[in-house]
């Protein structure tokens, strides 16, 4: 009797030690399993996003500048968890082919113009244009007043938009042997334009429009394949213009905005509060374009006059002679976009 009580202890005591062996283990392997959720956490939270960006200009022209001070403020303000590579002279996609590659995501994202996307987003067909702003006031007001309308525009084609610019607040008609200054001298040139309502315009002045890559400009100029163009000031001197067509009249005339974008999926892989880190650097870098591209393009007068360009600027009346004709083709524009284009016109006629 006496033994079956000993074992009987010791079988009680053996049940006891299962027991709490038992829930040690369910213990140490829901700590782990929290851990190993901790961990998986903290890792997404660190999670650095790369993105190859393809730019059209060449290092140093002012949209690539332009380009790097707004990557180098996201990449700093999101403490390196957005970074960019940047890829110029269209080495990862051409000018044209920038909006289909991005939103393939063939590339993560891309510089492209107006006049390279209007063919497949009617919408910006309004910013191509010609002579589009006169002042940075109206700019700056026009950029608050649209800017909800521009990112739905852009996201309802596939790609995230994160800031736009204008590509300059002066341009340059350029020629081989002559100051072009009055619009009659253009009828039966070969011009260069950027997109299809810039060469309505051209053939509103009489010309004939040819549409190629920036990059190709020089040779075109050089072998007479075109005639003449009407060129951003940074673009004429990145792509040495003044070398094969040092005759530039000036004229205070901006054209055909510039769009930097983003692959959606990429822009999804970011984190919400980096999301709203880089919108807000955006839109400050966008709205304060136009005075920071007016002043560089001041410097880079100087530097093209220095190295043989010969600079003749338009009087106003001269300037208001090609306006007229610019403008001309606005109501057809309006016509040929679709319900975005005319909410987004309502707004910018208040600024024309």
């Amino acid at each position: 009797m006496h033994f079956r009580n000993k074992i009987g202890r010791l079988f009680l005591l053996f049940l006891i030690l299962t027991v709490i062996t038992a829930c040690s283990n369910t213990s140490g392997s829901s700590s782990s399993t929290a851990n190993d959720e901790n961990n998986k956490e903290i890792k997404t939270g660190d999670k650095t996003v790369n993105i190859a960006f393809s730019l059209y200009s060449s290092e140093n022209d002012l949209y690539s500048v332009t380009f790097r001070e707004w990557a180098e403020k996201v990449e700093e303000e999101t403490e390196g968890r957005v970074k960019f590579t940047p890829y110029y002279s269209g080495q990862l996609s051409s000018l044209f082919d920038t909006l289909d590659s991005v939103k393939s995501g063939t590339v993560d994202g891309g510089l492209l113009s107006a006049g390279a996307s209007s063919g497949q987003i009617d919408a910006v067909s309004l910013l191509e244009p010609l002579g589009v702003f006169r002042s940075e006031e109206d700019f700056k007001e026009f950029y608050e007043d649209s800017l909800s309308v521009m990112m739905d525009i852009f996201q309802e084609n596939g790609v995230e938009l994160s800031f736009w610019t204008v590509s300059n607040t002066q341009s340059l008609i350029v020629h081989p042997d002559k100051f072009i200054t009055n619009p009659d001298q253009m009828k039966g040139m070969k011009i260069r334009t950027a997109g299809r309502w810039q060469a309505e315009q051209a053939e509103a002045l009489g010309a004939a429009p040819v549409t190629m890559d920036p990059g190709e400009l020089y040779l075109a100029l050089q072998n007479k394949t075109v005639d003449t163009t009407v060129q951003t000031v940074n673009l004429t001197e990145s792509f040495k213009l003044y070398e094969v067509a040092p005759k530039m009249s000036l004229a205070n005339i901006s054209a055909n905005a510039n769009m930097f974008i983003l692959n959606s999926k990429v822009w999804d892989s970011i984190s919400d509060e980096d999301k709203e880190v880089i919108r807000n650097i955006s839109i400050n870098v966008g709205l304060e374009s136009y005075s920071t591209y007016a002043e560089l393009e001041e410097t880079i007068l100087d530097r093209m006059a220095e190295n043989g360009a010969e600079i003749n600027p338009l009087t106003k009346e001269e300037e208001d002679n090609f306006l007229e004709i610019y403008n001309s083709i606005t109501p057809k524009i309006v016509e040929n976009v679709g319900d975005q284009g005319k909410e987004l016109n309502e707004i910018l006629k208040n600024y024309r």
